[in-house]
């Protein structure tokens, strides 16, 4: 079923639907400018996020870390999805309408994709930041998993995400994109069917097992107080043998390097924060210009908050300032040693 392009909202009939409403046009002049402004800051997102992308694979030793290679492939659907908008936009904006129903469908279809691709590879990072808080607590090295596992599981990620999004392109019932005030296509759904159908078999889909899966590990390394890096070494009570200086210093430099990447289990809430506005939509009426401002804090400023968590990185924020500055990348005396496979 394709998506019903370009209703005026003055037109509607009295006895118009709450979904008719919110799918209609409020104003052409407002959805215009709305189109140039949206159409600007996605492009300006997907440079950033482009950037970010070149500025870690530039380092031969920064795209080494498995660690590193999770924090591009969380950035690479900001990347496609921004891109998508904002050429949308812009074209939407020449003719001063929505151009065509498969442009709303790979519009629709690419936020689905994004947003679950980026659920499923924050899993990853939680988990792999838990295993390395573990590590550190317990006075030892954390051991990465293999290039290999790191990247089959990114792309089953991708392709999870792709075969759940594509239905959307198929123009399947109660599957089928939406059009919010007639400015751009979300997969919120037109009926109280598809609303149903929605939220218990889409949304679970989408993200229910790697948003309870990110935040149970969240909740184990608070009660397990993992996030309470401790600097100093055992002690020779409670039968452990006493920490020596040479274990000491070792230790402080591993927590030292952690507290880098301690900062990517507040990233996931963050991010979890910003979709909530988008999923109230699903339920309410909301004006042009506030679903203007919820579009751009769930999709497009979360990219921003993206890469400059990950720019916290020293040896990522080296290599791309490194890039920008077209010399050679670093050297290895100004790299940040990061844990194995960190």
């Amino acid at each position: 079923m394709s998506p019903v392009l370009d209703v005026m909202r003055s037109e509607m009939p009295a006895n118009a639907s709450w979904h008719q409403i919110r799918g209609s046009v409020e104003d052409l002049a407002l959805r215009r400018s709305l189109w140039i402004a949206l159409g600007s800051f996605t492009a300006l997102a997907a440079l950033t996020a482009a950037t970010f992308v070149a500025g870690v694979l530039y380092s031969p030793k920064v795209r080494a870390l498995n660690f590193n290679l999770l924090l591009v492939a969380l950035v690479i659907p900001d990347v496609i999805f921004n891109t998508d908008v904002a050429v949308t936009s812009y074209i939407n904006a020449y003719h001063n309408r929505f151009v065509s129903s498969a442009a709303c469908s790979v519009e629709s279809a690419l936020v689905t994709f994004g947003f679950m691709a980026e659920v499923h590879i924050n899993a990853m990072i939680v988990y792999e930041v838990y295993r390395l808080l573990v590590a550190i607590k317990a006075m030892r090295d954390y051991e990465s998993p293999p290039r290999r596992t790191v990247l089959v599981r990114c792309c089953a990620a991708y392709v999870w995400a792709a075969l759940v999004s594509s239905g959307q392109l198929l123009g399947l019932d109660m599957y089928s994109p939406f059009m919010l005030n007639g400015m751009f296509c979300l997969p919120l759904q037109s009926s109280r069917e598809g609303l149903l159908f929605s939220w218990l078999a889409f949304v679970p889909l989408m993200a229910g097992f790697p948003v309870l899966f990110s935040l149970s590990i969240g909740f184990l390394a608070w009660r397990r107080k993992l996030l309470t890096l401790n600097t100093r070494g055992r002690t020779g009570s409670a039968g452990f043998q006493q920490s020596s200086r040479g274990e000491i210093e070792l230790h402080r430099a591993r927590v030292r390097r952690a507290k880098q990447v301690v900062i990517y289990f507040q990233r996931i809430f963050i991010s979890l924060t910003l979709w909530i506005p988008t999923f109230v939509t699903s339920f309410t009426y909301t004006p042009s210009s506030i679903a203007f401002t919820i579009f751009l804090l769930s999709g497009v400023f979360q990219t921003f908050i993206t890469v400059a968590i990950c720019m916290t990185k020293a040896d990522v924020q080296e290599s791309i300032f490194g890039m920008l500055r077209c010399r050679v990348w670093c050297s290895s005396s100004k790299l940040a040693v990061a844990p194995l496979g960190t």
